[in-house]
This record gives C-alpha cells, sequence and structure tokens, in this order.
C-alpha cells in the first residue's frame, strides 16, 4: 500500500517510524485469517472499540504522527513528479510512473485519514502528540 516514495525522499523519521494502523490491520487479519480489507475495516473497528482509552490515545497519536509522515512525503513526491513532468531530460515513463505512484500514495493517505478520523471520534479529543 506504501512505500512508493523514491529512496532519499521523506524525512529519516519518518520512514524509520511503523505504520501502526496497517500493522494492526495485518496482525488482526492473520489471527483471524481474513483475506478482505472491508472485513479488515470490520475487525479493526470492532478492535479500536474494545481498547481502553489509554491505549487508544496511544494509537491515536502513533496515527497523527504517521499521518503527518504521509503528507509529508507525499508533497515530496508530488513535487519530484512536477519536476519530471516538466523536465525534458527526463523520460516521460519516468513521469507516468511517478504520477501513479502520486495517485496510489493520495488514496493511500485518504484510507489512513479515515481511520485516523474514526480513532479520533472514538477518543472523543485530539491528544496532545509530545515532540519525538
Amino acid at each position: 500500500m506504501h512505500g512508493f516514495l523514491t529512496p532519499g525522499l521523506g524525512s529519516k523519521d519518518c520512514r524509520r517510524r511503523g505504520r501502526t494502523a496497517d500493522q494492526l490491520c495485518l496482525a488482526v487479519m492473520s489471527e483471524s485469517d481474513l483475506s478482505s480489507e472491508s472485513k479488515c475495516g470490520e475487525v479493526l473497528r470492532d478492535y479500536l472499540a474494545s481498547v481502553d482509552k489509554t491505549m487508544l490515545e496511544r494509537l491515536v497519536i502513533d496515527a497523527i504522527r504517521e499521518h503527518r509522515c504521509l503528507l509529508e512525503s507525499d508533497q515530496l513526491l508530488h513535487e519530484e513528479w512536477q519536476r519530471a513532468a516538466t523536465s525534458p531530460s527526463i523520460p516521460q515513463e519516468h513521469a507516468e510512473t511517478l504520477r501513479a505512484h502520486c495517485l496510489d500514495r493520495q488514496q493511500a493517505t485518504a484510507a489512513q485519514q479515515e481511520i485516523l478520523s474514526y480513532m479520533l471520534d472514538l477518543l472523543g479529543y485530539i491528544p496532545t502528540v509530545p515532540p519525538d
């Protein structure tokens, strides 16, 4: 789902940090042997509704950090695509590949934002995100 960013783009911290919602969904899927994304969403919602507020707050803070990283790397990828699209020295195929990656990343970021929004609704407030 993620990982389209050209090596070297995005902060080291963003690349080092895990993808909380994705990892949680994969762990839940492997534990329950589910195969569809809709089932993953259902299981993820059920799991999030069952965790205590302290754990949910930690998950929300991780998801906020992840979302910030996704936005940052999406912006860098978009800028790279724009440069490639306007540069006569870069093959058009490369620019088209970057464009496709940009669209994929936008969809992935939108999906992560939906999860984050749901988590914030469950939590009932926006927590303070401490600096790294």
